[in-house]
């Protein structure tokens, strides 16, 4: 942003007045940048009300969908994955020792 702001168009980087050159291009980079704070809060939102109702495989696949988009750590990702199991699968998990990381989480369920 500093480039094109600063600079006349023949003194920018290639880079600059690639992303400047039209609408589509400046806000794909906007958002590969900071990413979409409504696909964010979306998701978090789909991920809140999401619940088991079939297999623990799947309510796993449809968690990881939906929170791809997320930039979220393990520890968060279990808890949030473990409120929306089913009460017979949080007993177990309950019993056992909590691993370390996410996916031997989801593999436990």
């Amino acid at each position: 942003m500093r480039d094109y702001l600063n600079n006349a168009g023949d003194d920018q980087d290639d880079e600059t007045q690639e992303i400047f050159s039209d609408y589509e291009k400046f806000e794909r980079a906007i958002k590969k940048t900071f990413g979409s704070t409504d696909e964010v809060r979306t998701a978090t939102i789909q991920m809140d009300q999401l619940r088991q109702k079939g297999s623990a495989s799947d309510y796993a696949a449809r968690f990881r969908q939906i929170t791809s988009v997320l930039d979220w750590t393990d520890e968060p990702l279990m808890s949030a994955f473990f409120k929306g199991l089913k009460e017979e699968i949080k007993d177990e998990l309950y019993r056992e020792d909590m691993p370390d990381n996410f996916s031997d989480y989801v593999a436990m369920a």
